[in-house]
């Protein structure tokens, strides 16, 4: 019965719903590219529209990569950098990297998670 309204609604509405799953891996940079040739084929004279309805991973998505992957402070005018490498970081493993480069003693992030606000802090 399902499939019947399902029908009659494409019929009625001159479209065609298709749904599918796509499963695959991430290249080094953390995207997934899945080409739909394969998967399913829209007429030449046909607009459509392609919609993610759902996402599941098993890992974490990579949000520092090059070029964003650098931290620069200066120290007595003298400017340097902290490179971080590319992978899915919270802002408590943020915090870990920095205070691993700095010192312990030297630098803290507070986090308000209610407002999303990160407050650096360094002590001299």
């Amino acid at each position: 019965m399902e499939e019947t309204l399902q029908q009659l609604s494409n019929t009625l509405n001159n479209k065609i719903v298709s749904s599918f799953e796509i499963m695959g891996v991430c290249n080094s940079d953390g995207i997934l590219i899945e080409e739909l040739d394969d998967i399913f084929s829209v007429p030449d004279n046909c607009n459509y529209f392609v919609s993610l309805l759902s996402l599941e991973t098993d890992s974490m998505i990579p949000n520092i990569q090059a070029p964003n992957n650098k931290f620069y402070y200066s120290v007595r005018g003298e400017e340097k950098e902290i490179i971080f490498k590319p992978g899915g970081y919270d802002i408590n493993d943020i915090n870990s990297v920095l205070r691993q480069h700095l010192g312990e003693d030297k630098v803290k992030f507070e986090i308000n998670t209610a407002t999303g606000y990160c407050f650096f802090k360094t002590s001299r």
